[in-house]
């Protein structure tokens, strides 16, 4: 845990997550009480010390197991506890709130609106893919059309006929690594020379001289197009075979 406490959500996951595998949370958790060290019956006196000795064992084991996580302000607040369930108890109490915080600056980080010109789309994109995931790991569990549809609402004005052609897509094959792909796909294709280049960067296209005959003229300015995504002339990606294909 980080010396402000700022990402306990996140930390008390993994810890719990942890505890639980090694069997440890009904001690951590308070669920699970320190048996007696005296057996009323003399008889059953080994038995009795056995499973006092068992639950601090484990007692101790829990404690470490949170105690070596923690960084130096967090440890210095616990040294007074024997018990891990003091320790769990403590460290809740004094840092839930600043999760919950920071918990909530993450949805407002991934459902801010648009993105912008000025970073690259992948980093873009992978910034909103790990504050999801990290969501995710804390318990709030995101649908992938959900995550999808806020990728497609969020995309610039330049990416107009992409969002169009994905919204006509089946849902069913809209999932995230899908979206991202092709928005990816769309930001590298603008290395070349292009209507979706020149909306971009905030030009405006030279008025086409029309000829005499415009579906002659329309065949020319097809030919001259290139595909962003199988690089070949002659159609546009929206109606790329290769795409559709794949």
């Amino acid at each position: 845990m980080d010396n402000n406490g700022s990402n306990y959500d996140d930390w008390k996951f993994r810890v719990s997550t942890l505890l639980k595998m090694k069997g440890l949370m009904g001690i951590v958790r308070g669920t699970e009480k320190c048996p007696p060290k005296k057996a009323t019956d003399p008889k059953d006196q080994a038995a009795v010390t056995a499973a006092f000795d068992k639950w601090h064992a484990q007692n101790d084991q829990a404690f470490v197991e949170i105690v070596m996580t923690l960084k130096k302000k967090p440890s210095r607040k616990i040294r007074q506890f024997e018990l891990a369930s003091e320790v769990w108890n403590y460290l809740e109490s004094f840092y839930q709130g600043k999760g919950q915080h920071k918990v909530a600056q993450l949805f407002v980080n991934v459902f801010k609106g648009r993105f912008v010109d000025t970073i690259s789309m992948e980093e873009q994109l992978t910034d909103m893919s790990e504050k999801v995931h990290k969501l995710k790991n804390l318990g709030y569990d995101f649908k992938d059309a959900m995550i999808t549809m806020l990728i497609m609402v969020s995309l610039l004005d330049s990416y107009a006929s992409l969002r169009q052609y994905l919204y006509i897509k089946d849902k069913d094959t809209l999932i995230m690594d899908f979206v991202i792909k092709q928005v990816l796909l769309e930001e590298n294709a603008c290395g070349d020379v292009s209507h979706v280049t020149l909306m971009r960067e905030g030009k405006e296209k030279k008025p086409i001289k029309q000829s005499q005959d415009p579906s002659a003229d329309g065949d020319v300015k097809k030919k001259n197009m290139k595909c962003h995504y199988c690089k070949k002339k002659g159609h546009l990606k929206l109606e790329c075979r290769k795409l559709k294909v794949d």
